[in-house]
């Protein structure tokens, strides 16, 4: 597991001068004053993903919508590798909330896959907040018209604890590509996007939600096209498993890119753990969808956080009850 080391040293920083702001500034005001009150803030931080993906940009929207709306809370988006990393943070207690795909939180609550014989029922689902496709992108003038063509290839696959490596060998498998059939790369999305227009790689796979900026860029630069998966496997890889979904990423998503694209899609989960404060979850919630548009604007989405799609693809055992009860009172759960 890593972690963007310097973001977190800020962020120690950020907070120790708060504290001692706040510390000294009680010394002239009074004990019921909103300065004193301001000791006693509460620190979220929210594990998100790298600094070029969704994630990160819309845990950044989330935090500063906290900050502006809950006087006793302050809240600090934390970039790192992306979802498998999140569970671990969330699980040591390093981060309070976390983005992370909904096909590895439910591996990580049941003890499944990467996280086999090691379980996390203190989990709890938030809400889900938008859909993700997996990319899998090539340069235009690219061979590589299928999945089968990445054999001998030179593939960035996600960075090492990111939920795009976890998707990218499992679609690869159900091709019957192993990992000895091609030279695996694992890159942040900036660092993959820069070698695919230099040549250095041949491919890039990514999941997250559409368009992704990275490729959005790359797309203004170089022209780009989109790889289909064949019906077959994604039939195969959505059987057994009710994380996935069907997508389609649509002809004009990025510039130049004229046809439809058939992917695997999952959804895009806000979680954190079963001992975070129930009185809280409403407070929260209530911020997020009142403000959805702000989110899905400053995300750069395409899909609109919906209050009635926050239950899509959410075991309802992995549920906050806290968040659960809001869902109620909303007539959708």
């Amino acid at each position: 597991m890593r972690v963007n080391l310097n973001n977190k040293v800020y962020n120690l920083f950020l907070i120790i001068a708060l504290a001692l702001f706040f510390s000294s500034v009680s010394k002239y005001v009074g004990a019921d004053s909103k300065f004193r009150t301001a000791l006693l803030k509460k620190f979220y931080i929210i594990g998100t993903g790298g600094i070029n993906g969704v994630y990160y940009s819309l845990g950044s929207a989330i935090a500063r919508l906290f900050n502006s709306r809950m006087e006793d809370i302050l809240t600090i988006s934390e970039p790192t590798n992306g979802s498998v990393s999140n569970i671990e943070l969330l699980r040591s207690k390093e981060v309070t909330l976390a983005l992370v795909q909904s096909d590895i939180a439910y591996d990580a609550y049941f003890g499944k896959g990467i996280f086999e014989g090691k379980p996390f029922p203190n989990l709890r689902i938030l809400a889900a907040l938008y859909s993700e496709s997996v990319h899998l992108i090539v340069l235009n003038d690219s061979p590589i018209k299928t999945p089968l063509d990445l054999k001998g290839k030179q593939v960035s696959i996600g960075e090492e604890g990111s939920g795009t490596a976890l998707n990218a060998k499992i679609l690869l498998d159900e091709c019957g590509i192993k990992s000895t059939d091609f030279h695996p790369k694992f890159l942040s999305l900036a660092k993959a996007t820069d070698a695919l227009k230099s040549g250095y790689i041949d491919a890039i796979f990514f999941t997250g939600g559409v368009p992704v900026e990275g490729f959005s860029l790359l797309s203004n630069e170089k022209p780009i096209r989109l790889i289909s998966l064949p019906d077959y496997n994604l039939k195969i890889m959505l059987d057994g498993r009710p994380y996935f979904t069907s997508e389609t990423i649509l002809a004009g998503a990025y510039r130049g890119v004229t046809e439809n694209v058939n992917t695997l899609g999952l959804r895009a989960l806000l979680i954190t753990t079963d001992s975070f404060e129930s009185e809280k979850v409403e407070t929260i919630l209530q911020i997020i969808f009142s403000n959805s548009d702000y989110l899905t604007s400053i995300s750069n989405m395409t899909e609109s956080i919906d209050l009635k799609k926050a239950l899509v693809g959410v075991d309802s055992k992995m549920l906050h009850q806290a968040a659960a009860a809001f869902y109620k009172s909303h007539g959708i759960f």
